[in-house]
């Protein structure tokens, strides 16, 4: 479904920076090239697919966020000519970040900005997608039918992947809200499937690093 990419189409920042570094907690417990997961990095959170684009979700003071990147295969914005992304931005955005936000220049679909609220720049009228719906972060799509294909309980799985999502909301992951996904996980199915193993630990890391446990 074509969706042009509309500020309300967002949850509130705080909840995206939940379900992205959700997505990055899954990430680091199940490493596979086979899946597109995300990664903490010096502002926030990034995810490079090396086939169709990449995004970042970066924190900035006063409770500022940004979202950027680009969906190649779906991001219209880069018609010719590009949409302008920065007409009517605020005069906060990083200036040198949006110059080089993986250390070099890149292509931009998308580029919405919190303060209080989400914005971004005017769309045409017949524009028809930004890449939002594929891009972003906190979607995990993906994730979540690869686990559960790999697990010996399914269903308890799928509970446990709510549960995670839920905990991470809430700031409450602990160590027992990824025992409880990891151990619903078969080791050969996993090594078989995606080519990955668990790992709690790194996976209670970053979950700890983004500010998803009471801690």
């Amino acid at each position: 479904m074509h969706n042009p990419g509309r500020p309300e189409d967002l949850p509130p920042a705080e909840e995206l920076w939940a379900d992205a570094a959700a997505l990055a907690v899954l990430s680091a417990g199940v490493r596979s090239d086979y899946l597109e997961g995300a990664e903490p990095d010096e502002h926030g959170l990034r995810s490079r697919d090396n086939q169709n684009g990449w995004w970042t979700l970066s924190r900035w003071p006063h409770g500022r966020m940004l979202l950027c990147g680009i969906d190649e295969d779906y991001s219209d914005t880069i018609m010719d000519p590009p949409i302008d992304l920065l007409a009517g931005a605020p005069d906060w955005l990083p200036a040198d970040y949006l110059d080089s936000p993986f250390g070099g220049p890149e292509m931009y679909g998308l580029l919405y900005w919190w303060d209080g609220s989400w914005g971004r720049a005017p769309y045409p009228d017949d524009l028809t997608d930004d890449g939002l719906s594929s891009l972003a972060p906190g979607s995990h799509e993906h994730y979540r039918p690869a686990l559960l294909a790999c697990a010996s309980d399914a269903e308890e799985a799928g509970a446990a992947y709510d549960g995670l999502l839920a905990a991470a909301r809430a700031r409450t992951v602990d160590e027992a809200t990824l025992t409880r996904l990891f151990g619903a996980l078969d080791a050969e199915r996993l090594k078989a499937e995606l080519r990955a193993t668990a790992d709690l630990a790194a996976a209670l890391a970053i979950a700890r690093s983004t500010g998803l446990t009471r801690a």
